[in-house]
């Protein structure tokens, strides 16, 4: 192969790198659409608010959140509803997603959660929380998680301090 066929293989290779990579990236999940499933739905879109009851599971993208009882709160934004925050409670409620540029679900649980998509995207784990994500854990009575940025804040109270475990990432040899 002479020069000027491997530098248009090495190109046409390059391109199609770039083209699977491509294909490949996430639709971030604040733009993918909301599934809600429950065994009740009661919908008052004059105030934005929707309260489900009954194994409610809300999904969009890869965020799954389930619980006994959610209510979804949503605004008036370009002459159409889109979600403010979500109150959920449950025995426990529960929370999944798959950060961006991630490949471990943070998964957490509370008897009560607050999720608010609005301004910082972020979700409150209250009474009692658990956070994790692989074999990291964090508990406490209130765990606050933004979302955006990855950072949580812990809080106990007398009989229940919080606590956090985590493991140090393998060191690689890379210069």
């Amino acid at each position: 192969m002479n020069c000027r066929n491997a530098a248009a293989a090495l190109v046409t290779a390059l391109t199609c790198l770039v083209l699977i990579t491509g294909a490949q990236a996430r639709t971030p999940d604040r733009e993918q659409p909301i599934d809600l499933e429950s065994n009740r739905a009661e919908i008052d879109n004059v105030r934005g608010i929707s309260t489900y009851t009954g194994d409610v599971v809300l999904t969009q993208g890869s965020m799954v959140i389930t619980g006994d009882r959610m209510v979804v709160h949503t605004r008036e934004a370009d002459d159409r509803r889109v979600l403010d925050r979500i109150e959920v409670d449950g025995s426990p409620a529960t929370y999944e997603q798959l950060p961006e540029d991630q490949t471990d679900k943070v998964h957490a649980e509370a008897p009560r959660m607050e999720y608010y998509s609005r301004g910082p995207q972020r979700i409150y784990l209250l009474q009692g929380a658990e956070l994790w994500q692989r074999e990291n854990r964090m508990s406490g009575e209130e765990i606050r998680v933004n979302l955006e940025t990855q950072e949580a804040q812990a809080e106990g109270r007398e009989d229940r301090r919080t606590r956090t475990i985590f493991f140090p990432a393998e060191e690689t040899d890379d210069p």
